[in-house]
């Protein structure tokens, strides 16, 4: 994104511009998709979580911890976990549980207590910040669930300056107590 990004067939015109959002680094950056471009990543961005995201699952409960795609439109994480959940997920129970106003702790607890209802494994997934603040704010509230055999979380993406650094182990402490997942 930051010094040359892709731009695959370049007789057509962008039909989707992503843009990087600057915390890891001074500089930002633009990157824009024709339709076969785009085409070509929704196939990689799918073949990888199959294979290394949701191995044998069958439509897990998918919960994002970013932003929904229309929340932000340009954020490429945002387009592709929204892209995992929607052509892999549960579609009725698949669910974007950050909003502007932070996470929507109702709608985490109603997906999660379903979860456990149907034995569906649940794939938690977001960056590690998101992942960092939603454990602290349910372990203050003494939340947690046995979440379904298969369950996953998924860091898809370190601090980018944004907060003081937790140990990754400790990080995945606090998750195997608030989730009950290795």
């Amino acid at each position: 994104y930051k010094s040359s990004p892709p731009y695959f067939f370049p007789e057509e015109r962008p039909v989707e511009t992503f843009r990087t959002s600057g915390t890891s680094g001074t500089n930002t950056g633009t990157v824009a998709y024709t339709a076969r471009g785009l085409e070509l990543m929704n196939l990689s961005i799918l073949a990888n979580a199959r294979r290394h995201i949701l191995a044998d699952l069958s439509e897990p409960i998918i919960i994002r911890l970013v932003p929904s795609k229309r929340g932000a439109p340009s954020m490429v994480m945002a387009y592709g976990m929204e892209l995992i959940a929607e052509e892999l997920g549960n579609p009725a129970l698949s669910a974007c549980v950050l909003t502007s106003a932070g996470f929507d702790r109702r709608l985490l607890q109603t997906r999660l207590d379903a979860a456990i209802v149907e034995q569906r494994p649940v794939v938690l997934i977001g960056g590690t910040l998101g992942i960092v603040n939603l454990c602290d704010a349910l372990g203050r509230d003494g939340l947690s669930w046995e979440l379904p055999a298969g369950s996953c979380i998924v860091d898809a993406g370190g601090f980018k300056g944004r907060s003081k650094a937790v140990p990754v182990d400790a990080m995945r402490e606090q998750a195997k107590r608030i989730f009950d997942v290795d």
